[in-house]
């Protein structure tokens, strides 16, 4: 099982370099628009993707900077994730599904990865016809790449699947199919007749 969510991610970091709020020279400076090429991100990737596993980049998004050194960076991506199913109550169970952001080149005590106090906005959330989305837990932990610990940051998104749409979908048309076969009539081939179905 795969999801593609469409993610709208919003990373925020604080360089100390970029600031200049003690500088009275440009104090009337708000903050300032720079792209990856000219300005330090953190090279994140999607650790569970099954499809791209390329470090976050975009160049069309820009970034903004605000005086005190704070950098604000938004960007919109389809990411396709892998899922285990568990069907042992089919079909009144439910899936989790993950997205797993991970540090490609930086150790946690370089880079750390924490949540936002909000970490999921569902604005654009529409409803689906056969799943119901039942809330998201986050967590942090480290994973170790050559005794080197880097922060693997879990998004984990609940779903519970909707049993009225399989009802309606798959049991009832095949309970119906059985009814309907078992009044068909059977005729002999030595009969000479054909049965024409209108």
């Amino acid at each position: 099982m795969t999801i593609t969510p469409a993610a709208l991610s919003s990373l925020h970091w604080n360089d100390t370099r970029l600031a200049w709020d003690t500088d009275p020279t440009y104090s009337s400076i708000d903050n300032i628009f720079s792209t990856s090429d000219y300005t330090w991100r953190p090279t994140l990737f999607i650790a569970n993707s099954v499809e791209d596993l390329s470090i976050i980049d975009d160049d069309v998004n820009m970034m903004r900077i605000v005086m005190a050194g704070q950098v604000n960076w938004v960007q919109m991506k389809l990411i396709t994730t892998h899922c285990d199913s568990d069907i042992t109550y089919y079909p009144f169970d439910a899936q989790k599904c993950s997205i797993i952001l991970s540090s490609w080149s930086y150790s946690n005590s370089e880079v750390t990865i924490v949540f936002n106090t909000r970490p999921v906005i569902m604005n654009f959330f529409s409803e689906n016809g056969e799943w119901v989305y039942a809330g998201y837990e986050t967590s942090v932990y480290a994973e170790y790449r050559d005794r080197i610990p880097f922060d693997m940051a879990k998004l984990e998104f609940k779903f519970v699947r909707r049993p009225g749409f399989m009802v309606m979908n798959i049991i009832l048309p095949v309970i119906g199919i059985a009814i309907l076969t078992s009044f068909v009539f059977k005729v002999a081939v030595d009969s000479g007749k054909r049965l024409d179905i209108v």
